[in-house]
């Protein structure tokens, strides 16, 4: 009997990882997989909240590791959906800490924060060199 894919002929985007294999990350997900990475990814922005005066961040501090574990889970979603055969430790030997990160978009969002924070302070401060230069 012939089963009905509806997500075959939907795109995909090709990574290339350690290993030296490509591997298939769907663009578009099944209900399922969105609702799991959404659980996630609520407890990673949970761990994200924490003060940071709470937390030192190390590789034996338990708060990191926890943050990692969920970081891979949600990478091993992506991956398992073209190839059911990752597993998040297969992720964890190929794909460092900073790419695993950097394909979820953790460093967009905080230079995004870093930048809005940065011109919002470069426009408080506009006004003051306007009247300083005015002065001289």
């Amino acid at each position: 009997m012939q089963a009905l894919n509806l997500y075959q002929s939907r795109k995909h985007s090709v990574v290339k990882l350690a290993d030296g294999k490509e591997y298939k990350i769907p663009n578009e997900y099944t209900v399922e997989e969105v609702e799991r990475l959404l659980e996630l990814r609520v407890e990673q922005e949970a761990l994200e909240k924490r003060n940071a005066e709470d937390v030192t961040v190390s590789h034996e501090n338990a708060h990191f590791k926890a943050y990692l574990d969920l970081v891979f889970s949600q990478l091993t979603i992506l991956f398992q959906h073209h190839q059911p055969e990752v597993t998040t430790e297969y992720l964890k030997s190929v794909v460092t800490q900073n790419e695993a990160l950097e394909m979820l978009g953790f460093f967009q969002k905080y230079r995004h924060l870093a930048l809005k924070e940065i011109k919002a302070e470069a426009d408080e401060n506009e006004p003051e060199a306007a009247d300083s230069k005015k002065k001289s």
